[in-house]
């Protein structure tokens, strides 16, 4: 019974000194949490302060030869000062390095660092730093730089993405473990403060005051361990056991976002269990003898006598007096009563005063607890009060002193001390006069601030520097003076400022006023805030007043005009808006540029127009553009005139050529011609150089082929560089896309008079034509096309002004090449316009070199995957990326294509590699009959390929290029209108003025088999026209009273069924008159001078009839030859035709009409009027079928060939 009593004893005294010694260790974590707290603070107010320090302006500066002699290392300057700290300065480049404005406030921070290193003795270094640029390091320890290294290489640099008060990771340095404590400036990004500490310091200091039985941690903001190497898992508050709490260790801790650093105490459980559980067994031995023992003592004494009484005590004590006797199992001697009531009652007493007195020193205990920790911290706080003030009194550069009540000093901060350079151990409880005889005005003010016992501000003058001194008294509660305030700034350089300020003010006013342009200052609401003399001047305003509004000052259009850019100005932010504005009667013109002036905030303050006369400028300008056009229209219209002659003399020459004439003759036909070739070419060039000047070149943007491109400059340049013997090469590179987007016919143009002048200045060797890619993307490509020659070359002097038009480089009376020098001028401009830049590379006598890029666009370049496969035989290396397509099958062997053949359904093949032609034709004779196209370099008559099969051979410069776009355009292309090809029979009306030209349009027509009807103007050709249905119209454009435009005007609109073309035949070369006729209804438009090829090809497309109008050859075999026979046949056949349209028109009789139609169609077919005679073969044919007219519109259209053919005959042999 004894030992389960004691064990359930101590089992229960074992969980109270658990839960005790828990809460011990709760209060002990706190204490030291607090004291490590405390010390962050410290660290904070040492950081604030610095800052504060940072903002103040400096009374006093640094030699800037501190910067000159810093140490220059690997990567960083370096300089050790005694008395401050280590200056230290990242290369930005070589001999170079980048300082901040501030410097010197931040090398005045040295004595607050000392302060701070010899107040915290754990602090090894204290830095200020500006990320990248500049830091200003005190360590204790300067005779080695690895510290300083690792701080400039940011290992001991917190992390300030997340906290503005942050430490570092634990860095070991020389054997050594560090960290650090920072905070981030709030004013300026990139700068902060940072307190190094030694570890092992720290881990010493927590060591001792730290209990034997636990461990502190310190853990930064990524929970790494700032004292050691180990590493500390925290376990979340809400897993603890509430009961048992030191189940798996006693972990302390308390996270903050605001600190640095968080506390963390740890203890094993089993340190924690073992002494309790040492002291509990030795209690539970202790109780088991003492209970033992005890009973031991009770037996024997309950054998003894004396014990008895006790016994008798005891139970007295433990029943009440009140219980009746009876219910004693023992019998009291009598005389015991009496004293066992009076022992009871002391012991009762005593036991009441014991808990009295326990109660009273219970809370006795708790008031001093409480009053020494009041005390304790009251004493901290002043303490670190006081050192604070120190510390800030001292980093402030401003001169602070205080004096006694009877003018002896209390104390004073540095700066002071440095000012009257004396300690400030000898400059308490001296006064001023016992210390240096100089600044009276110091005492002066000082008694009249003790007369008047309020403080003075003034601004007094020391050492040749002003400072502005504010002296304050010390009044007590009933305003008794009892010492006072001096505090005095040195404002020397604000006051240079201001003077400064006030300088420049007074010369920007001067200068405004006195500028030759006019100036206006407006306000944001329009208001004007001044304006200078100029613009008072040019806008008739001879006072300036307040309260005038911009409006006042310019007309309502030219307000409107300059309240929109002062608009955009203040919503887009721009930087100058510029505006020309009339003003006055009569008008002068001004040129006005508005700007926006804004603040350090980027706060609009008001705007700035300046003001410039520009009238002798615009009138120049406006004289220039009446210039060019008078120009333009002149260059019009003697194209015009020069144009019509020129058709005159080719056709002509044209006309004679066909005669027999011997050979001087047309040798002199040919020098004729070549010359009306050359004007012809003089007077384009020029039509095109207008333009440029009236910069009327636009850009159309279509897409083409390069192969195109290449095969047009091809044709035309390769017969004249074979006339001269020349080689033409031409080289493209495989990776140009093959179709492209851009002005094709502007590029071509520049080519052909790059590689024209390459063959006019070259006697021997070559011409080379390349294109090369020089950048490639998805959407893009830049292009460098280059013409070369090894022709004469250009000297250097020349090469300049090549490009300038009416120049060449050859400039000597008796050069031998032709030209007027404008061909470089206009392939200058249109490169420009194409966004390139034309040069050139030459050298004498040994040729030149033209060249350009161009940024082209790629167009869509796919060949529909419905379309049949190609097979396409190909090296690796020549496989581009337009190749790369899903309809191409790319083999690179001859044994692949035959397999390829062999299984797919391929119509087309295309061979790059001619030495696997022979390999194709042994083995694939079977497969090559369902090739719709083969495509080769050279010819491939070995190859076994159908009848129908066709061969393409295209030229192995652009092979590639080639041969796609001629898949790419037989997938893709319309079926095309078939064209006449035989335009012989035809009817043409010519309507020219000019009866020269009329003859040889006429005569060109006729030597084409054409019926030609030529009228002299345009008056009646509605009339004209809807009788005589010409197949075409050729109309001149510039006729007296009714032009060509008018004409085709009234024709389309008189005249809706008449859809035959009519092509504009004219000597005005430009655009605009090509875009008007294509406007009014004009189908065509054909240049002056007009060759007989260029009007055969003109007919060829535009007349899709094939029906023969008048066969005049057949007419005349069916008279014998005899023109005169033929010419009275046509006279009676016109007398018939009146006869037959009245006869038709009024006959109703199928028969008789019939028959009509048979006489008709014989008598029109012997005189060779072969439309008329079908005509009236279909009416005949239609009634013999059915007996009746059911096509009336067989009939209509037998009367207007009936009238045709009388029009014709009346206008072609009897005159209009």
């Amino acid at each position: 019974m004894s030992i389960f009593v004691a064990g359930f004893l101590c089992l229960h005294l074992y969980h109270i000194k658990l839960n005790r010694a828990f809460s011990e260790h709760q209060a002990y974590y706190e204490a030291i949490d607090t004291q490590i707290m405390q010390k962050v603070a410290e660290a904070s107010n040492v950081i604030d302060n610095i800052f504060t320090s940072i903002e103040l302006p400096l009374s006093y500066q640094f030699d800037e030869s501190i910067l000159q002699t810093l140490a220059k290392t690997n990567n960083y300057y370096h300089k050790l000062d005694a008395n401050g700290g280590e200056i230290v300065v990242r290369k930005a480049v070589e001999n170079d390095f980048a300082v901040p404005d501030n410097w010197q406030q931040i090398l005045a921070l040295g004595p607050a660092f000392n302060t701070a290193l010899s107040l915290i003795p754990a602090l090894d270094a204290i830095a200020y730093v500006k990320e990248g640029q500049f830091a200003f390091v005190r360590r204790r320890n300067t005779d080695t730089s690895h510290l300083l290294s690792t701080m400039l290489d940011g290992a001991l640099s917190p992390d300030f993405s997340n906290y503005n008060f942050s430490s570092s990771q634990r860095v070991k340095v020389q054997g050594k473990h560090y960290f650090s404590i920072a905070k981030h400036s709030g004013n300026a990004k990139g700068e902060y403060v940072m307190l190094v500490y030694d570890s092992n310091d720290v881990a010493i200091w927590l060591n001792d005051v730290t209990a034997a039985h636990g461990k502190v941690s310190l853990l930064n903001k990524d929970k790494r361990n700032l004292l050691s190497d180990e590493e500390v898992t925290l376990r979340p508050n809400n897993s603890m056991n509430r009961a048992i709490p030191w189940q798996g260790g006693v972990q302390l801790y308390t996270l903050r976002v605001d600190e640095p650093m968080d506390v963390v105490y740890e203890q094993d459980e089993m340190q924690f269990i073992k002494p309790i559980l040492f002291e509990v067994m030795l209690e539970f031995c202790f109780l088991l003898t003492f209970m033992v023992a005890v009973y031991l003592l009770l037996s024997w004494l309950g054998n003894s006598i004396f014990i008895r009484p006790v016994s008798y005590f005891l139970n007295y004590l433990t029943h009440q007096e009140q219980t009746p006797k009876s219910t004693f199992d023992y019998v009291i001697p009598v005389d015991w009563q009496p004293w066992f009531s009076a022992v009871k009652q002391v012991i009762t007493q005593k036991q009441s005063l014991l808990e009295q007195l326990q109660r009273n020193n219970d809370v006795l205990d708790e008031q001093v607890q409480s009053q020494k920790k009041a005390l304790s911290r009251s004493l901290e706080a002043k303490e670190r009060q006081a050192a604070l003030l120190n510390t800030v009194l001292d980093s402030v550069p401003d001169l602070i002193y205080f004096k006694n009540i009877d003018g002896s000093f209390i104390g004073c901060n540095r700066a002071f001390e440095q000012f009257l350079g004396i300690d400030k151990s000898q400059l308490v409880g001296r006064e001023q006069g016992d210390i240096t005889g100089l600044y009276p005005e110091l005492l002066t003010l000082e008694q009249q601030m003790r007369d008047e016992k309020q403080a003075i501000t003034q601004t007094v003058m020391l050492d040749d520097k002003s400072y502005m001194l504010t002296l304050s008294p010390f009044l007590d509660s009933q305003r008794g003076l009892l010492g006072s305030l001096g505090v005095a700034r040195d404002i020397t350089s604000q006051q240079q400022a201001i003077k400064a300020l006030q300088t420049s003010e007074e010369n920007f006013k001067a200068a405004m006023e006195y500028a030759p342009n006019g100036v206006i200052l407006v306000s944001l609401d329009k208001g004007v805030l001044a304006m200078n003399k100029a613009a008072r001047k040019y806008l008739d305003c001879a006072e300036f007043g307040p309260n005038i509004h911009l409006s006042s000052l310019f007309s309502s259009d030219s307000y409107l005009a300059i309240s929109h850019i002062l608009s955009m100005l203040l919503k887009n932010s721009k930087n100058v808006l510029e505006l020309s504005i009339s003003q006055g009667e009569p008008y002068s013109w001004l040129q006005l540029s508005a700007s926006l002036v804004w603040d350090k905030s980027k706060v609009a303050k008001y705007y700035v127009l300046h003001l410039q006369d520009v009238t002798s400028l615009t009138q120049a300008r406006l004289d220039a553009e009446r210039a060019t056009l008078a120009k333009s229209r002149f260059i019009a219209n003697i194209s015009h005139e020069i144009r019509t002659p020129l058709n005159v003399i080719q056709g002509v020459v044209g006309i004679m050529k066909k005669q027999q004439l011997n050979e001087p003759h047309l040798a002199m036909l040919a020098k004729v011609e070549h010359a009306s070739i050359q004007l012809l070419s003089m007077l384009d060039s020029i039509l095109t150089f207008a333009k440029v000047e009236r910069q009327k070149l636009a850009v159309c943007i279509e897409p083409f082929c390069i192969a195109t491109l290449v095969q047009d400059c091809q044709e035309l340049i390769a017969p004249l560089s074979e006339q001269k013997k020349l080689t033409l090469t031409i080289k493209v590179d495989d990776r140009i896309w093959p179709v492209l987007q851009s002005d094709v016919n502007k590029i071509k143009q520049v080519l052909l008079n790059l590689l024209n002048n390459a063959v006019k200045y070259t006697q021997t060797g070559g011409i080379t034509l390349s294109m090369s890619v020089v950048t490639n993307s998805k959407e893009q490509q830049s292009i460098r096309f280059c013409v070369a020659d090894t022709g004469i070359g250009i000297k250097r002097e020349d090469q300049q002004r090549l490009f300038d038009a009416f120049t060449q480089g050859d400039e000597s009376f008796s050069r031998q090449h032709e030209g007027i020098g404008l061909g470089l001028a206009i392939v200058k401009h249109e490169v420009s316009l194409l966004g390139g830049t034309i040069s050139l590379s030459s050298e004498l006598a040994k040729g030149s070199e033209f060249y350009f890029t161009l940024k082209i666009d790629k167009a869509e370049c796919v060949i529909p995957a419905k379309s049949a496969p190609v097979l396409w035989l190909c090296a690796n290396d020549r496989i581009t990326e337009f190749l790369r397509q899903s309809n191409i099958c790319m083999v690179h062997s001859a044994n692949e294509a035959v397999a390829e053949l062999a299984h797919g359904n391929y119509k087309s093949l295309v061979v790059c590699e001619q030495n696997e032609v022979s390999a194709l034709a042994k083995n694939m004779s079977e497969h090559m009959q369902n090739l719709k196209y083969v495509i080769s370099k050279q010819p491939v008559c070995s190859l076994p390929v159908a009848s129908s099969t066709i061969v393409k051979i295209m030229p192995e410069a652009m092979f590639l290029q080639s041969a796609f776009c001629f898949l790419l355009h037989e997938q893709h292309a319309p079926e095309l209108p078939k064209t006449r090809q035989e335009v012989s029979g035809c009817l043409c009306l010519v309507v020219d003025d000019n009866e020269v030209n009329q003859d040889i349009t006429a005569n060109m027509l006729r030597t084409m088999k054409v019926n030609v009807v030529v009228l002299s103007s345009a008056a009646n050709l509605v009339d004209i026209v809807a009788v005589l249905q010409p197949d075409i119209i050729l109309m001149d454009i510039h006729m007296p009273g009714t032009d060509g435009f008018q004409a085709t005007q009234a024709l389309r609109q008189s005249l809706p069924k008449f859809t035959s073309p009519i092509v504009a035949l004219t000597a005005n070369a430009q655009v605009t008159e090509r875009k008007r006729a294509k406007a009014v209804g004009m189908d065509g438009y054909l240049t002056k001078p007009v060759s007989q090829t260029m009007l055969h090809q003109t007919l060829q497309q535009y007349i899709a009839s094939e029906a023969t109008f008048f066969d005049g050859e057949l007419a005349l075999q069916q008279m014998m030859g005899d023109a005169e026979l033929l010419n009275k046949m046509l006279d009676k056949f016109s007398k018939m035709c009146t006869e037959y349209l009245q006869k038709v028109s009024m006959q109703s009789d199928t028969d008789k009409l019939q028959m009509m139609a048979h006489n008709i169609k014989g008598a029109a077919g012997g005189v060779g009027f072969i439309a008329l005679s079908d005509a009236a073969m279909q009416l005949e044919q239609h009634l013999k079928e059915t007996n009746q007219l059911q096509k009336s519109h067989l009939v209509a259209h037998l009367i207007m060939r009936l009238t045709q053919v009388r029009e014709y005959i009346l206008r072609q042999y009897e005159g209009d």
